[in-house]
């Protein structure tokens, strides 16, 4: 995720959560001395969504960049974010991801990549 900048060490975030690697969120993720992947585990988890899959290159850079900052149970509590893009509404899905916390939490060039 070249967006979010890499660090080895463990750090604090700024909304207080422990953080290391590429944005990995400790409190979502046991970390336990395991070897970050990155995005591999997630990858294999979401592509079980049908909506995931049949999603372009672009789409899914999106939603996989998503949960990899929220975590793939944090990204599956935006429900009408992930209505509006099983129904193929993707206006109506960047209207719901902008009206969330979570995005005013994050860096401007991460809400750049956000373009359904």
């Amino acid at each position: 995720m070249d967006s979010e900048g890499f660090s080895p060490s463990i750090y604090t975030d700024k909304t207080g959560h422990p953080t290391i690697g590429y944005g990995y969120n400790l409190s979502v993720y046991s970390y336990e001395g395991k070897r970050i992947t990155k995005t591999y585990g997630l990858l294999t988890d979401i592509l079980s969504y049908g909506w995931y899959k049949n999603l372009d290159a672009m789409r899914r850079m999106v939603i996989l960049d998503l949960s990899y900052n929220l975590g793939l149970n944090g990204l599956l509590k935006f429900k009408q974010f992930i209505k509006a893009i099983e129904d193929k509404n993707y206006a109506l899905a960047v209207e719901r991801l902008q009206k969330s916390p979570y995005f005013n939490q994050v860096k401007k060039e991460r809400q750049g990549i956000w373009k359904f």
